[in-house]
């Protein structure tokens, strides 16, 4: 069944021409494709536009607490820092992140507080 779901996300993705980097980050089911289509797909001139706001509808609706976000990170950090900052991570931006961590440079509970401080400003910078 995760299959055939993952199939027609990416089929939609594929029919709207979205950016695929984003898209997937933000639609990963067909209940959010469809709140994607029905919500935001057109309201702006470029559909990028349409995908940044979901992502900030997507942010201010989230329930992500640290505590889930802490939790994630033990479990599967790439996927966590997608599913908490709606944005999509490389395997080398997760190794640069935990370098930082380990370095002390920054802590996960930091970025995580800056993030909800400002989520339109990208999560690699608050690393740098």
């Amino acid at each position: 069944m995760v299959a055939i779901t993952k199939n027609k996300v990416d089929n939609f993705i594929k029919s709207l021409d979205l950016p695929k980097s984003l898209a997937q980050v933000l639609l990963k089911t067909e209940k959010e494709c469809d709140s994607f289509y029905i919500g935001f797909y057109g309201r702006n001139h470029y559909v990028l536009d349409d995908l940044l706001d979901y992502r900030d509808h997507r942010i201010e609706h989230s329930s992500t607490t640290l505590v889930d976000f802490l939790h994630l990170c033990n479990e599967n950090i790439l996927s966590a820092f997608e599913s908490t900052f709606f944005q999509k991570f490389t395997a080398q931006d997760i190794a640069f992140i935990s370098g930082a961590i380990d370095k002390g440079n920054v802590t996960l509970e930091n970025l995580y507080s800056k993030f909800h401080s400002k989520p339109s400003k990208n999560i690699m910078q608050y690393v740098l």
